[in-house]
């Protein structure tokens, strides 16, 4: 399935990528792009500069730019499937355990 491990751990060359997607932080930057890795699109992840940074977004998640539509659909898909179950079991943030307790 996928790639062969020693390509998933090769870094593509930063110049030749374009963004797909901007993270609020580095946990969810290395999500990003160990999803996009498994399912053989090529990423990277670069801390934004201060002079480039905007609101909720503190790291780029880049591509080559030939897998930019693959890219951006896979993770628009993942996006979806997150407000989905954010949507049916809440978004507020609770914990099975502590809707056992409300019974």
């Amino acid at each position: 399935m996928g790639r062969p491990k020693k390509l998933l751990e090769t870094p593509p060359d930063l110049k030749n990528l374009v963004t797909v997607a901007f993270a609020e932080d580095m946990e969810l930057a290395e999500q990003y792009k160990r999803q996009l890795l498994e399912n053989s699109i090529p990423a990277a992840i670069e801390a934004l500069s201060d002079q480039k940074k905007m609101p909720m977004a503190e790291v780029a998640v880049m591509v080559p730019e030939e897998f930019l539509e693959q890219a951006y659909t896979f993770l628009a898909r993942q996006a979806a499937c997150d407000d989905f179950f954010d949507m049916v079991f809440g978004s507020d943030g609770q914990t099975s355990e502590q809707w056992d307790d409300e019974d």
